[in-house]
């Protein structure tokens, strides 16, 4: 146990010169890569190399199990985060795979769901250990605890920490802290309280795309544009921030032999920021740009030559952000900033009220009720660093040269030619407001081969935007509430499963649904305007799944068929268009 110990107390150094890896906080990294050959675009990514180590401690068997394991993986498939995780039948935000598993949840995973469920302990156990991966943040430690307690109390709980920089990727780097926790009383068979906690304040920067040029000048496709030198230390201008902790409460009362009635309440709250570079009435900053690169230059051959050697000696003042030539620039101005960083704010309130019951039938058992779910999103800019500069105006410079509406600059004209510091909102601030309700009913039916599961469900939502600040560009249509989007979703799932033979299993499942768009493509320009796109429905989705499962003592093949269809999907897209010289939002 003594060198269990300092194996921990390593990793706990390691991951603790990791939180220092750069000032400022850190989520979402993409591998983007330049691809030559069709053949080389359909491959497969490189694997990543993951070691494990896992100290397990058994309550009813009194003994200590040791696990090591290195493997390597690769990616595929869906998108875990977009999946529908949802806890005794309510929506929540995603969980890993190791945290379900420490909690004990009873859960079911198909292609676009993952359906979780608090029951009772199975068993009593403590674990602790510790990971690496060549990817992502490197460093990971990780404790899980299960209990039972007398008056029929239980408690499971896990906690993981991760921390480092991308070994792959420079300039990209993180630190979370993820801790769940589940709770559960119950009295007489017949009444179950259960609580749960689900909270990761994560903080990761973020890689850019770039273009084929920079990644042949760099000799490197896993170059990243984001970050730069300040006084000698990696800074990185695209950083995400976010605590969007959930808390549910859910209480089961068995009515009688035939019937429970579940109410379920879940609220999350929290902050989700994402930083990046501004600049006013200047040239971009960003290192890749068109204007920077040596093909601009391809009629002035000695600067086409000395643009070109920078990029290939891989000289970080022209191939990365140089922090310090923009705060120089803001110290010369006056005080006014030219260049600044800012947070893109999303300020979250969701709560979730489900009622349901659940009934034995002679062959089955059907499950029905109804919930409602209000959502507030609060979306606004904030600047968080001046650069050496004292204040910036509140303006929208993006439209200075433009001849028609240059003089319509004002983004709040209950404030005009405002001065902006340190922590104070600007360029925008609204509120996305969402209202559903939903009834739905699902039945089942099993056999020892057989099972079957219907399900549907039909609702009503109510869409609306809300507007604080008064653009000057939209004066009439940018302050206040904006018309209610009243829409009515519904969906249809139905699945078989029949087991052939004691080690074959085959399933099928059918799904047809409507969703209601983002609130964001629901809106022109959504950041300023309270303007509904025309026409606003529903997005169609269909979908058929066949499975086969073969089953044996040492190994297991599982082979999935499925057609996927998606219709009516709608987005709003900013671009500039380059014919006209404007800027413009594509539906």
């Amino acid at each position: 146990m003594r060198g269990v110990r300092y194996i921990l107390i390593t990793l706990f150094i390691l991951c603790y010169r990791g939180l220092s890896a750069q000032e400022f906080d850190l989520y979402d990294f993409r591998y983007y890569k330049r691809f030559d050959t069709v053949e080389e675009l359909l491959a497969p990514e490189k694997d990543s190399v993951v070691a494990k180590f896992v100290l397990n401690r058994n309550f009813s068997t009194q003994a200590l199990d040791y696990n090591f394991s290195a493997v390597r993986y690769t990616r595929r498939g869906v998108n875990y985060y977009d999946r529908t995780t949802s806890l005794n039948g309510i929506e929540i935000p995603f969980i890993s795979n190791s945290a379900i598993r420490a909690l004990q949840l009873t859960h079911k995973v198909e292609s676009d769901r993952i359906t979780l469920r608090i029951d009772s302990l199975q068993e009593r156990r403590t674990s602790a250990g510790f990971s690496f991966s060549s990817r992502g943040m490197p460093y990971a430690i990780t404790s899980s605890t299960a209990h039972k307690f007398g008056n029929g109390w239980s408690l499971a709980a896990n906690i993981a920490a991760r921390t480092g920089r991308d070994l792959h990727i420079e300039g990209l780097f993180g630190n979370s802290l993820e801790f769940n926790a589940v709770t559960s009383k119950r009295w007489n068979d017949r009444h179950t309280l259960s609580l749960a906690l689900f909270a990761k304040p994560t903080m990761r920067s973020s890689r850019l795309a770039s273009t084929e040029e920079a990644f042949r000048l760099i000799g490197n496709n896993l170059y990243n544009p984001a970050w730069g030198y300040q006084d000698g230390k990696v800074r990185s201008s695209r950083v995400r921030r976010e605590f969007m902790p959930t808390i549910f409460g859910g209480y089961d009362l068995k009515i009688d032999d035939k019937t429970t009635l579940n109410i379920a309440l879940t609220a999350t709250f929290g902050v989700a920021r994402y930083s990046s570079l501004e600049w006013y009435d200047t040239n971009t900053p960003t290192p890749d740009n068109y204007r920077y690169m040596p093909s601009y230059f391809i009629d002035e051959d000695d600067i086409y030559l000395a643009v070109e050697s920078a990029w290939r000696e891989g000289d970080s003042r022209y191939t990365q952000i140089d922090f310090n030539r923009l705060i120089d620039i803001n110290c010369a101005n006056g005080g006014k900033a030219i260049y600044a960083m800012a947070d893109r704010v999303k300020r979250t309130l969701s709560s979730t009220l489900r009622f349901g019951a659940t009934s034995k039938l002679k062959k089955g058992e059907m499950s029905y009720g109804f919930d409602v779910n209000l959502r507030n999103y609060r979306n606004f800019k904030q600047i968080i660093d001046l650069l050496g500069a004292e204040y910036s105006l509140d303006l929208d410079y993006f439209l200075k040269d433009d001849t028609t509406v240059g003089n319509l600059m004002q983004n709040n004209l209950a404030t005009p030619d405002r001065h902006i510091a340190v922590g104070d909102r600007f360029g925008y601030d609204y509120a996305m407001r969402e209202r559903h309700v939903t009834a739905f009913a699902t039945y089942r039916y099993s056999t020892d081969r057989l099972n079957i599961d219907l399900s549907a469900e039909v609702g009503y939502c109510d869409i609306s935007r809300c507007g604080f600040y008064q653009k000057e560009l939209f004066a009439n249509n940018s302050l206040g509430e904006s018309r209610h989007i009243k829409l009515m979703p519904y969906s249809f799932r139905a699945n078989g499963g029949y087991l052939i033979a004691d080690n074959h299993f085959v399933e099928i499942t059918v799904a047809s649904e409507t969703k209601s768009f983002d609130s964001e493509d629901l809106f022109l320009q959504s950041q300023y305007n309270n303007r509904i796109i025309d026409n606003p429905s529903l997005r169609n989705s269909h979908s058929v799944e066949a499975r086969y499962l073969i089953q044996k003592e040492n190994f297991a093949i599982n082979t999935t068929l499925f057609f996927a269809a998606e219709l009516n999907d709608t987005n709003v897209l900013h671009i500039y268009d380059d014919i006209s010289g404007e800027y413009a939002d594509v539906v």
